[in-house]
């Protein structure tokens, strides 16, 4: 769900940031929608001129530059910017920015002695800010860059800009359910989301973190859902690799929030493993073609670090298949593993030494 329709006291996180705008007085409003924008449009009500950012997944950064060139058609002298996941951006706090408002204005609400939003950029900056946002920055860098000319305005009193985060485990239930959806209609596996299953997915990441792995490598990224689960639960990264490109992945971990966490790799796993670094890796999760992986080996154990965990799904569901990788496993006198039975079966294999 993207964040725009979450509820949060009795209305759309969408509908509020609009609403502040209102009561502040801004003469013009321009909301700029990514995530499922259709879905937005018709579901949320009182919205004023809205425009797309069909680039949403790359992060804030864009949605802003969008938002800056759908104004720059207009007359305003200045822009301020309303982050819809910050409820408690008062109209108060808002109307305080906007007293500064001038072409050549950079305005900040404070906070002790921190800075924050709401944030005010005049017209005569607004082409350097499109031309320095990226990411999750926003005009960040922009800032920082014209400290010197940036007034910071008290509304601390009045406004808190806490960032609310939309609760994980929704979205992941949605991508678990939209996956099953997708794969009953599918008659060729290779083509089907395969997801890990939830029961699987909670024991995989309490093994992450009692283990305290920080590099992690995933091999089967599908539409990213395992890999959202792993990123949240580590304090390092996860890279997840796959054949085919990450575009539906990339856009769930922007949904997430866990775009920083996650470095996306479109190659073949085998070959991936065999140029990684000998012990650079904490926790590997294999969740792709069960028969490669046997013709990967020795790589699954060469990358793995003493006490690292290799971690196999699907070896209840479909056995057969993973038999042979399993034995060379179990030949290995450096691992203890076991079969635990939960999803479709995931065996955990601990590296010794």
């Amino acid at each position: 769900m993207p964040k725009a329709l979450v509820a949060y006291d009795g209305k759309l996180l969408v509908e509020r940031a609009a609403e502040t705008l209102r009561e502040a007085g801004v003469a013009l409003s321009v909301v700029v929608l990514g995530a499922e924008a259709p879905r937005v449009s018709d579901v949320a009500t009182g919205l004023p001129t809205t425009v797309i950012n069909p680039d949403w997944p790359s992060g804030l950064g864009s949605s802003l530059c969008v938002g800056l060139q759908a104004l720059a058609e207009t007359t305003a002298s200045a822009v301020v910017v309303l982050l819809v996941d910050m409820p408690h951006v008062t109209a108060s706090a808002v109307r305080r920015v906007t007293a500064l408002a001038s072409s050549d204005a950079l305005v900040m609400g404070g906070y002790g002695t921190r800075r924050g939003h709401p944030v005010l950029l005049g017209r005569d900056h607004w082409a350097g800010v499109i031309e320095t946002a990226s990411g999750d920055k926003g005009a960040r860098d922009y800032l920082r860059a014209h400290a010197s000319e940036l007034r910071v305005v008290p509304v601390d009193d009045v406004a808190d800009d806490f960032d609310l985060d939309v609760p994980l485990r929704a979205l992941l239930d949605d991508l678990y359910a939209e996956g099953k959806a997708f794969d009953a209609g599918q008659s060729d596996r290779r083509d089907r989301r395969r997801n890990l299953e939830p029961d699987a997915a909670e024991l995989l990441t309490m093994v992450l973190r009692i283990g305290g792995a920080k590099d992690i490598v995933e091999i089967g990224t599908s539409n990213g859902y395992s890999t959202l689960w792993l990123a949240d639960a580590t304090g390092g990264t996860v890279t997840t690799v796959d054949v085919a490109p990450p575009v539906d992945a990339r856009a769930n971990a922007a949904r997430a929030g866990l775009l920083r966490k996650i470095i996306f790799e479109t190659a073949d796993g085998g070959d991936f493993l065999a140029a990684r670094p000998d012990r650079s890796v904490d926790l590997l999760f294999l969740d792709a073609d069960r028969p490669e992986y046997p013709g990967w080996w020795p790589h699954p154990k060469r990358v793995l670090r003493p006490g690292g965990v290799l971690a196999i799904d699907n070896v209840l569901s479909h056995p057969d298949e993973v038999a042979p990788f399993l034995r060379l496993i179990a030949d290995d006198a450096d691992f203890t593993a076991t079969t635990v039975a939960v999803g479709k079966g995931l065996h955990l294999a601990v590296l010794n030494r």
